[in-house]
Formats: structure tokens, sequence, C-alpha cells
């Protein structure tokens, strides 16, 4: 990775949540995180097996310093960022985890970083929760044949697979539109 995108990356990534974007924070952390550990893997002259286990060590001691998740951040790196599930590559990024989950109280204190408040749950919000469940089981068979069907009529579309997406969204917002209007009328 070079050093352009390792700085230009996290800010524009920044930019973007600090702006209001529908973006999680889990993104540019990884990425600053493992930004980092390709710049040092490139400073230090070392192959390119490393040099990933590096990157991954970076992304999963980013994700522990700011979550607090150290056994996410290492099932994170198995199922998803190592290439190779060996002592070599496992041990680094289990070592990164480890000081970072340890810098992280001298940083941020003992506290939760991002405290969530619940409420209690009463037997009536299980039971809508439960006829939700129940309702989305039984429709499941519609959803998937009309998502076939839909894809079957894109595909006999006298027009470049490049433009479903474009076409989706005009129908979608037309939809919507309309929906709007019926609703807005209704309401008068």
């Amino acid at each position: 990775m070079s050093l352009k995108v390792a700085v230009l990356k996290p800010l524009s990534s920044g930019i973007a949540i600090g702006s209001g974007g529908p973006f999680g924070a889990e993104g540019p952390i990884i990425m600053t995180g493992g930004a980092l550990g390709s710049l040092l893997g490139q400073y230090l002259r070392i192959t390119g097996g490393e040099r990933k286990t590096l990157l991954v060590a970076g992304a999963v001691a980013g994700m522990t310093a700011i979550f607090g998740t150290p056994i996410a951040a290492v099932m994170l790196a198995v199922e998803l960022l190592l290439f190779e599930l060996r002592p070599r590559s496992l041990l680094p990024v289990a070592v990164a985890c480890i000081v970072a989950g340890f810098a992280r109280s001298n940083v941020f204190g003992e506290g939760v970083l991002f405290p969530l408040q619940t409420s209690v749950v009463t037997p009536i919000c299980l039971l809508s929760c439960l006829l939700a469940v129940s309702r989305a089981a039984r429709s499941r068979g519609r959803f998937r044949t009309s998502l076939y069907k839909i894809e079957d009529a894109f595909g006999k579309l006298p027009i470049h697979w490049m433009w479903w997406p474009a076409l989706g969204a005009i129908v979608i917002v037309s939809v919507d539109t309309c929906s709007r209007g019926r609703s807005a009328s209704g309401m008068t």
C-alpha cells in the first residue's frame, strides 16, 4: 500500500462519515491500521508474506484499540484477512491484538467507547418480533421466486448489463414517488 493511499483513504472515509455518510467506523479503522502495518513492512524491507502479515496485524490492532474486541479482531483476521493459518502469521496478529488491548485502556480509559442504551424487552415487543419473523419466513418463497423472475427479465433486456443498476434505480424511485403521492393524497 502506498503512502498516498495510506493517508488519503482514511482521510476521505473520515470526511464521509463526519459529514453524515452512511458508513461505519470499522472500515476506516481497519484500513488505517492495515496501512500502517503495510508501510512498516515496506520500511523494514521484508518479504511479501511478512508484509501481508504486518498489514493484517495493523488492521486487527486498530480494530482492537478502537472497539476493544481482541477476540473478534483475531476471528476477523482468521476468517477474512490471513492468507495462511500458521503460527508465523497468526502469532504476530495475536500479539498485535494483545498490545492494542492493553494500550486501549491507557489511551481511552476503562469505560465503554460507544455507550449503548437499551430498554427493557416487554412481552408485547417479543411477540411482535416473533410475528415479524413468522411473516418473513412465510413470504421468503414468494420473495425468492420474484427475485429470480426479475433477474431473468433483466437478462432478456436489449441493453448492456452495465445499465441494469441504473434501470433498477429508476424503477425504485418511480415506485417510491408514486407511493408517496398516493399516501399524500389519501391523507388530505
